[in-house]
C-alpha cells in the first residue's frame, strides 16, 4: 500500500481514493489492489502486487486508462 501511496503523492494525483480493506476472500492472490472506476461502472482486481507492479498500475491505469493486462485476476 504505501507503494501507491508514495507513487499518488509524487504524481500530485488528487482525484484517486486509496482504502484499505478486510479479506475479499481470494487469500492465495493476495496482496490484491481494485481499481474502480464509477465513470464506466467497471472494478479490476489485480492480485499478486509487489511495489514495482503497484507503481506500474498507478502510472498506466489510474493516469493513463490502460489496464496492466498481465496482473488482472479478475474484472467485472
Amino acid at each position: 500500500m504505501s507503494a501507491i501511496l508514495d507513487e499518488i503523492n509524487q504524481r500530485n494525483i488528487t482525484t484517486a481514493v486509496v482504502t484499505q480493506t478486510g479479506c475479499l476472500g481470494f487469500c492465495d492472490q493476495e496482496p490484491l489492489v481494485q481499481i474502480v472506476q464509477t465513470d464506466k461502472s467497471v472494478t479490476t482486481t489485480y492480485g499478486k502486487i509487489d511495489p514495482e507492479i503497484a507503481r506500474k498500475i498507478v502510472v498506466e491505469h489510474v493516469m493513463n486508462d490502460r489496464v496492466v493486462d498481465k496482473h488482472v485476476f479478475m474484472q467485472q
